[in-house]
């Protein structure tokens, strides 16, 4: 039997009116593992004594158990507009967290602009996810020179969103983990010229996080850190 680290497996004994239980691990005693059934974590070998309620007891077979160790954690290459995935495993790409059925290769051809993850399959079924990786089409929408900033950047949640337009109209923020996951999105209203939105988000976890901005249909990316 085998499992992916991080995983685990369900033993179970015979239950029996007052049979009592010892679980074993390479033959010896598993410290307070005193019921029919048994949650493995580790690999080892795994064996169990039963004793029935006239003292007369049997040891089982052993169970051999091993940890499959997942792969590492995937970086995602860009070369031109192809972003590719370490070889060697079996692919899963995503766009903007949801998944895309058909990209099941090792490279895809990013064609819009947003974050692109792949999670990476090896041959015992254990699997990791790459963080999302920002990939932008070009200087997006209306901004003038991609003069999207952050500042300050690293900053503990509070910083100050800039860019400037060519012409009035509503902009969407939205701050995104490496998961893939909204913690704040909301709309801003903007002019001709350069705008700075003062942000305050409470209770981020330190670690990497995407501010999408996006304008009139058009969407640019820039990646901060929240210390």
């Amino acid at each position: 039997m085998s499992f992916c680290q991080g995983d685990s497996a369900v033993l179970q004994a015979a239950a029996g009116n007052g049979y009592q239980y010892q679980w074993r691990m390479n033959n010896s005693s598993l410290i307070g593992e005193t019921q029919n059934t048994y949650i493995a974590k580790t690999s080892g070998g795994f064996s169990v004594l039963v004793t029935d309620n006239f003292g007369c007891a049997a040891t089982s077979a052993i169970k051999q158990i091993t940890t499959n160790v997942a792969p590492s954690k995937p970086s995602i290459i860009n070369n031109g507009n192809v972003l590719s995935a370490p070889s060697g495993f079996t692919y899963q790409w995503y766009f903007n967290s949801n998944i895309m059925p058909n990209e099941i290769l090792q490279t895809i051809t990013a064609t819009q602009t947003g974050l692109y993850t792949v999670k990476i399959t090896d041959g015992n079924g254990c699997f990791n996810l790459s963080d999302p990786y920002s990939f932008t089409t070009g200087v997006e929408g209306l901004l003038v020179n991609n003069s999207l900033q952050v500042y300050p950047n690293p900053n503990n949640g509070n910083f100050n969103v800039q860019f400037s337009v060519m012409q009035r109209g509503e902009a969407k923020l939205a701050l995104i983990d490496v998961l893939g996951k909204v913690v704040y999105s909301g709309y801003q209203k903007v002019v001709v010229g350069m705008t700075t939105i003062p942000m305050a988000v409470n209770n981020l976890a330190s670690g990497v996080y995407f501010l999408q901005l996006h304008v009139e249909g058009k969407t640019s990316f820039v990646k901060i850190r929240v210390n």
